[in-house]
């Protein structure tokens, strides 16, 4: 890659989500896997001592009910829980389940088969086939043509693409279940580069302009939100407000970072003097951002690369690491960890929060296309080797790749329970997901 060349970031987008903590079981079972029951060993089902002990149906949200119904309580569990074997757990019985089953909510059940159950009990593909006891990937919406960016709320997945020829852009949206068809929201846009939500409105950086419309149908038509928006690559919406960074004058090392209420007013220029600033992500109480290298008056890399944080309480700004001489793009944020990618150096590095480090720790040589983050885990799309991958915040010796065999996956976006990203960027690709 040319160091003078100026590469336009990808756009990641940012969804903020909660993760519940899973119920974990002893006995048969553990915090990732159940263990398998042998003819010989017999293993107790849900709220073996109780009269009740009703085990809530399995999900991958919060809301964990009482512990298998302990002696002589009625122990309902929540309506979500992924850790939870199953919905049904029948008090006071025991359950013997053969090789290779395994006994989950009253049931056996085959781990590496099972779509509800897959490589652990309640883990549900969501429509996705399991195999050898991992969730395949399932299309949400087929043949989209030169997709751009990607974004969810968790009810809807919302993206962007143009036409062949590259000069007209639309925005679509499809419920993440696939219960209803396509739909485009947006068919002339000038441009579509990111998109962001807010509780009510979809949000894109088109030709100069931040548009808006609502969500989730646009019925009343796209408008500009912004309309002075220009050289902008990079939107979010955090919290009650909207955030957008912009690029004036790459070789000068200038641009800005602009905040707006999502219900409209004066945007305000957060950070007037901030270099290169590229992609941005948050934890609710901070956005961090990614300050890109420029060129010195020889025309080579300076070394202005940097990593900034601004608390949204105080506006205070802090350098978490700086003097890197690289093109800065992607970030995430989760487990106590920042994560930012290195263009040049084709890698992802990761530094502790609060307050940084002098030396970042390289965890992975990808063409990284974007990434995110939950309170577990770093999830990133290897572009070229066609994958998506996983890597715990504790650290692993190699990735694991939760989605191999794409086509040049590229943006992704996240729910509480799944990983979103498009494909086969230039031409026509799915939308597609993928159970945590």
């Amino acid at each position: 890659m040319q160091t003078k060349r100026r590469i336009k970031p990808t756009h990641q987008l940012l969804l903020a989500t909660l993760t519940a903590a899973a119920t974990q079981f002893t006995d048969c079972s553990s915090n990732r896997q159940f263990s398998s029951c042998s003819a010989t060993r017999s293993c107790p089902a849900m709220g073996e001592s109780g009269e009740g002990g009703t085990v809530g149906s399995a999900g991958a949200a919060a809301g964990v009910g009482a512990d298998s119904g302990s002696a002589g309580e009625a122990g309902e569990a929540g309506e979500a829980g992924e850790a939870a074997a199953g919905s049904g757990g029948e008090a006071g019985s025991d359950l013997v389940c053969t090789d290779p089953l395994s006994a989950c909510g009253g049931s056996c059940v085959d781990l590496k088969a099972d779509p509800k159950n897959c490589g652990r009990c309640g883990h549900d593909c969501l429509g996705g086939e399991c195999d050898l006891g991992k969730c395949q990937a399932v299309a949400v919406a087929l043949s989209q043509v030169n997709l751009m960016g990607i974004v969810t709320d968790g009810t809807y997945v919302y993206w962007s693409g143009s036409d062949s020829a590259g000069k007209t852009f639309y925005v679509a949206r499809r419920r993440v279940d696939q219960s209803d068809e396509v739909k485009m929201i947006a068919t002339a846009e000038t441009r579509a580069e990111g998109l962001a939500l807010s509780s009510s409105k979809v949000f894109w950086l088109g030709d100069g302009h931040l548009r808006a419309c609502d969500a989730p149908d646009c019925n009343n038509g796209p408008s500009d939100f912004e309309p002075t928006a220009r050289n902008c690559f990079h939107v979010a919406s955090i919290a009650t407000a909207l955030f957008w960074s912009c690029q004036t004058d790459y070789a000068k090392n200038n641009g800005s970072l602009w905040s707006v209420s999502n219900s409209g007013s004066t945007p305000v220029n957060l950070e007037p003097t901030s270099k290169n600033p590229t992609e941005f992500t948050s934890d609710g109480e901070n956005i961090y951002w990614l300050n890109s290298t420029g060129f010195n008056s020889q025309n080579g890399l300076d070394a202005e690369g940097a990593v900034w944080r601004l608390e949204l309480g105080t506006g205070a700004t802090t350098k978490l690491v700086s003097g890197l001489m690289q093109e800065m793009s992607q970030i995430a944020v989760g487990g106590g960890k920042l994560y930012f990618k290195e263009a040049e150096a084709e890698a992802i590095y990761a530094i502790p929060l609060p307050n940084g480090a002098l030396d970042p720790v390289k965890i992975a040589d990808n063409r990284v296309g974007e990434m995110v983050a939950d309170e577990s885990d770093l999830y990133w799309a290897d572009y070229y080797g066609g994958r998506i991958l996983r890597c715990s915040h504790a650290g692993c010796a190699t990735p694991e790749v939760i989605a191999p065999g794409q086509n040049l996956p590229n943006a992704l976006a996240q729910d509480a329970v799944s990983i979103y990203w498009l494909g086969g960027n230039p031409g026509a690709a799915p939308v597609q997901r993928i159970a945590k």
